[in-house]
Order: C-alpha cells, then structure tokens, then sequence
C-alpha cells in the first residue's frame, strides 16, 4: 500500500486519498473525496483537520458499510483513518466517496420516491397537470435519445433537496422544472423558465439570491407562502438598507429582513441580487408555488448567504421512483 499526504499544487484546503491501487483527492470545502479509480481491499483516508466523519460509498459494490473511524494524527496537518472500507472492493472510473461532518444523515431513494408521490398527489388535488416526461420510468430514458436532449440539457423535470442538511422536513424543497433555456448552449433559444415548487410547513429553503436570474414566485394554492427580504451589498452580504419590492404590481418599500405574507394567488417579483428565504406557515398547509423566470441555472446563478449543498447525494435503498433532473446522465 502506498501511503501520501501531499497535498496537489493547486489545491490548498485538500488532502490525498491513496488505496491499494487508488488515487484521488479529499475537498475540504465540499467535503468529498474525488477518486480516479479503486480496486482495493482497504483505503486510506488522509483528511485535513476533520476527527469525525462518516463514510458513504456511491459507485462501489454493494454491501460496503459506514464504519467507525478512530483518527490518528500523522502530520501537524493530516490525519489518517485506517480500514475505512473492508473488502474487496471494486468500482468503475468516476466513483466517488462522500463524507458528511457525524450525525449528518444522508437522503434515501425510499424518501425520495415517497415524497415524489406526495408532491405527484398534491399538485394533481390543486388542478395542476405535469407533462408526460414527468412520468417517464428510469429504464425508458435510457432508450430516448437525441430527442429529448432539451429535458436533460435543461435540467428539466423532478428535483428533490435538502441542501446538504439531511433534514428535509426543516430545511429542503420540491421542484419541478417545467421548461427552461440554456445561457451556454446555443442549441436553445429559450430565454424563460417555469417551474412548480412545493413547500411543506416550516420547511426553509434558505436565504439566496441570483447574480442574474429575475423571477416571480407565485402562490398557486394551499396555505401561506412566508418570504423574508434583504438587498445584498457590495460584498455578496444581508445590506440593513430598506428593501423595494413588487407584489402583484404594487411597488412598496420595507425594512431589511421584512417577512411578506403572500397567500393564495398573490405573487411576489424577485429582481437579481435580492435576498430571499421561504417557507409555508405553519397551521395553514402546504404550498403550490409557481415560479417564472428568466432562465435558471444552478450552477452558476445561485448565491446563498450561508454555504449550502443543491442537490443530494442518495443511498440507494430501493429502484427510483422517478429520476431526478441531475440523474438523467446516468440513464443514456
């Protein structure tokens, strides 16, 4: 086994990651290991300044299991955890291992699939009709082709967060893009986007702006849509100055921080560069949320006050229901 903790030149914040055979490397700040390849029978974990993580294994056979981790220092920098995986253990190019800070609960596909049918049944009860794609099984998108490039180039169809907390009922978000352009295909012309969001009782989706996105978040039915308002500085920070916003054509001006109560049918106008985090209130229900925009991409376009993750890493407990819009690829 080759042992090394140098860290690449380009990267300051990262580890290395090296197995038997296997290299890679550890992203502090997005705490995920990176691997080239692996075929070993265990694996060294070289992590900078962390003493308690957990493992998740994608991509590898099945049957590997979160192990517990004694941390024994190595260098002032680094430390090394042993027999992290106990094998054999095989992957394909690309894999790639997680890690979460202990007590971070990753989502299941068990979860996800359930509230796919929640969300399904709810906007089926508001009198809203989804497009055939949304029902499409896993196994027929790997038989659609060229075709369909503009759902998956697009990031068209269902999306399910937590944004990295594993807490989905207190922090996450249902989605569903319904059409989008694309700012860096050519290919299409669309320069708007729709979408459906659903958001459960005291559940955040939390404080974010768009660096170039404008876009109207309407309610569409259900309970109360709560929205909290800043202008972002100079900086990318909450500016404490008085906020100007538009409700359903109506221009007002509020304090920094001011929470807006739009209930069913009203719509609020979010320009580029303005805070925003929302939530359903409580004791009134779910909300159906519409959502038109300038084209989305999240990507690029998001910036969120505090560091959040967008879209979950899943273990897969059982076949997806439906796949998600960032899943598409796997199914060509």
């Amino acid at each position: 086994m080759v042992y090394d903790s140098k860290v690449p030149d380009n990267r300051t914040d990262c580890g290395y990651l090296i197995a038997a055979p296997a290299a890679g490397y550890y992203d502090q700040r997005k705490d995920k290991i990176h691997l080239k390849w692996v075929m070993a029978q265990s694996i060294i974990l070289a992590a900078q300044g962390r003493t308690c993580l957990r493992i998740s294994v994608r991509g590898l056979t099945p049957g590997i299991l979160h192990t517990g981790l004694s941390p024994a220092p190595v260098t002032k920098s680094f430390w090394v955890f042993r027999d992290v995986l106990r094998g054999p253990v095989s992957a394909r190019a690309g894999s790639t291992i997680w890690l979460w800070p202990e007590g971070i609960d990753i989502m299941k596909r068990s979860q996800i699939n359930e509230i796919l049918r929640e969300a399904d049944a709810f906007i089926k009860k508001m009198g809203f009709h989804l497009p055939p794609f949304a029902y499409f099984k896993p196994d027929k998108w790997k038989m659609l082709g060229d075709d369909w490039s503009e759902v998956r180039d697009n990031m068209l169809g269902w999306d399910i967060t937590d944004y990295g907390h594993g807490k989905f009922s207190e922090i996450g978000l249902t989605l569903f893009t319904i059409r989008n352009g694309n700012n860096r295909n050519a290919r299409y012309q669309k320069p708007y986007a729709e979408k459906l969001l659903i958001s459960e009782e005291d559940q955040i989706c939390p404080n974010h702006f768009h660096f170039s996105k404008m876009e109207d978040i309407i309610n569409r039915g259900g309970g109360n849509l709560m929205m909290r308002i800043y202008q972002s500085d100079k900086t990318g920070g909450l500016s404490p100055e008085d906020v100007t916003i538009m409700t359903d054509g109506n221009r007002k001006t509020v304090k920094a921080g001011t929470v807006i109560r739009l209930s069913p049918g009203m719509s609020i106008t979010l320009p580029p560069g303005q805070y925003h985090e929302f939530w359903a209130e409580r004791g009134f229900g779910k909300v159906l949320i519409g959502e038109v925009s300038s084209v989305n991409d999240d990507e690029t376009d998001n910036r969120f006050y505090e560091k959040q993750g967008r879209f979950p890493e899943i273990e897969e407990d059982e076949p997806p229901l439906f796949l998600l819009c960032n899943e598409y690829g796997a199914a060509i």
